[in-house]
């Protein structure tokens, strides 16, 4: 069976299309962790009284062995 280590990482959208993390910033992320060996999984929108505040990133990559499964 395959084993999956996750990670995570949050943008902030702040007003009305204004985030902390501009188009290229995200893509240029996206991509090192990507090179990491990291495969986006799933995005979800924090929301807070039908406004969207932030959108957390979800990403897993197969999980190397540890010492002791080798």
């Amino acid at each position: 069976m395959t084993a999956w280590e996750y990670t995570t990482f949050r943008v902030k959208v702040e007003g009305w299309f204004r985030r902390d993390v501009e188009d290229e910033d995200l893509v240029r992320r996206l991509s090192v962790l990507g090179g990491q060996g990291w495969e986006l999984a799933s995005t979800v929108p924090v929301v807070n009284y039908g406004v969207i505040h932030a959108i957390v990133f979800f990403l897993k990559r197969q999980a190397r062995p540890t010492a002791d499964q080798q």
